[in-house]
């Protein structure tokens, strides 16, 4: 079953994100969160948005992994946020939030429903 985020809620997030970075670079012109601690380079990084995708903002980084709010490929059989690698059908998923933006933790493998490391803090 999935949770309602309140927009509340997300801002507390994203701000005690925020703050653990304090010490961080700045970010690029334009970025609106960076992924951290996956082990393929490709997926961490800075993530700009890319239109809309479900009626919710979508992002992309440089590489092409892409996070959008929309069908999950039939892993879970509901709309989620999603973060995929379009070249290797690589996904990484969130099954439990219906926020306006990506949560920062709380994801899981596609293959196996295990967690992942990945973290998204705010900029």
């Amino acid at each position: 079953r999935k949770l309602a985020a309140s927009t509340q809620e997300n801002q507390h997030l994203a701000g005690l994100e925020r703050g653990a970075m304090a010490s961080a670079a700045p970010a690029p012109s334009g970025a609106v969160f960076r992924v951290e601690k996956l082990d393929d380079p490709k997926w961490n990084g800075n993530y700009f948005k890319d239109g809309e995708y479900n009626g919710k903002p979508q992002y992309k980084n440089d590489n092409g992994i892409e996070i959008y709010y929309g069908w999950d490929h039939g892993y879970v059989g509901y709309d989620c946020w999603n973060d995929d690698d379009v070249d290797d059908l690589d996904y990484l998923y969130h099954p439990d939030v219906d926020a306006a933006q990506p949560p920062c933790t709380g994801w899981l493998r596609y293959q196996d429903k295990s967690p992942s490391p990945m973290r998204i803090v705010y900029l």
